[in-house]
This record gives structure tokens, C-alpha cells and sequence, in this order.
């Protein structure tokens, strides 16, 4: 139940940016960390699986975001060719659930400059998207918008972390 309430987190971040004048981002990402904390709380937040699985994921999703973000602005392939090549080779060279995480970082990566300034910040977040699907697994399988959804969030928490452009 509580990965149900943690794929709502775009939701929750574009309420949270609307009374973002009233209070500003520094004040709304405690309400939402908190908010956060609380539904892990009392739907009982527990990881089962290998941490080294976890970690594993974190770096994946990095290195998808990376690769990706490196390959838009410096080759100048643009973020959905770069995105391509990536998802490309990945599903070529690894196996299916790690090609997939890798290429949820691909997501991250396609981000704008203005969004994710720097190959730093397009890291972090890619580290983020990779715990997310770690953590997510099962959750909205089979149905599409899934790794867009979490590379999505990845980004929302790094901007909000500060991170993040504007």
C-alpha cells in the first residue's frame, strides 16, 4: 500500500509547488518529508530484499542519467537520441531488470540544463531514480509510465533538495 502513496509523489510536489509562494521550497519539502515519514510509519516501511540489490540499483539508475545527460550536451545527440543509444545498449549487455533500471536513469538524463545544471546533478537524481525502482518493485508492473513516473520523482527530489535549477 505505501508504494501506491510513494508513486503519488509528483502529485504531492505539484500541490506542494503551488503554495510554494506562501511558504518556499525549504519549508515544503520538510512538510513533504514529513508527510513522507509519517505514511512509511504507520503502513509499516520495510526492506526485505539485499541491500547490495539497492545499491546496485542506486548506481545503475547514475549511470543511466549520466551517460545520457553527457551524451545530450556534449555530443550534442540531443536528450531522446542520447536516451535511445542507452536503452539500446543496455537491453544489448544486461539483463532485463537491470536494463530497465538503467534505463530509468536514461529518463533522468533526458532532463533540461535548466532543470539539472550540472552532470552532478543529473547524477544524483539518476542515484535516486535507480533506490525508486529498487524500492518500487511491483508496483504499476505492466502498465506504462512507470519509469517515467520514477525518473520523474528522482528529479522533483533533487530540485527540491535544493539541487536541482530554479
Amino acid at each position: 500500500m505505501w508504494k501506491w502513496i510513494l508513486m503519488a509523489i509528483p502529485l504531492i510536489v505539484a500541490a506542494l509547488e503551488l503554495i510554494h509562494g506562501m511558504l518556499g521550497r525549504g519549508h515544503s519539502f520538510v512538510i513533504f518529508l514529513s508527510g513522507l515519514g509519517l505514511v512509511g510509519c504507520g503502513l509499516g516501511f520495510s526492506y526485505e530484499k539485499d541491500w547490495r540489490e539497492l545499491i546496485t540499483a542506486a548506481v545503475l539508475g547514475c549511470v543511466g542519467s549520466v551517460i545520457v545527460y553527457a551524451l545530450s550536451s556534449v555530443s550534442n545527440l540531443g536528450p531522446t537520441v542520447a536516451s535511445g543509444v542507452v536503452g539500446l545498449l543496455a537491453s544489448k549487455f544486461l539483463k532485463n531488470r537491470y536494463s530497465l533500471i538503467v534505463y530509468t536513469g536514461a529518463f533522468v538524463g533526458m532532463s533540461s540544463p535548466e532543470v539539472l545544471p550540472t552532470i552532478w546533478t543529473a547524477g544524483l537524481a539518476g542515484l535516486f531514480a535507480g533506490l525508486l525502482y529498487e524500492v518500487m518493485e511491483g508496483v504499476w508492473e505492466g502498465i506504462g509510465g512507470r519509469l517515467g513516473t520514477m525518473a520523474a520523482t528522482a528529479v522533483i527530489v533533487t530540485i527540491l533538495l535544493g539541487v536541482g535549477g530554479r
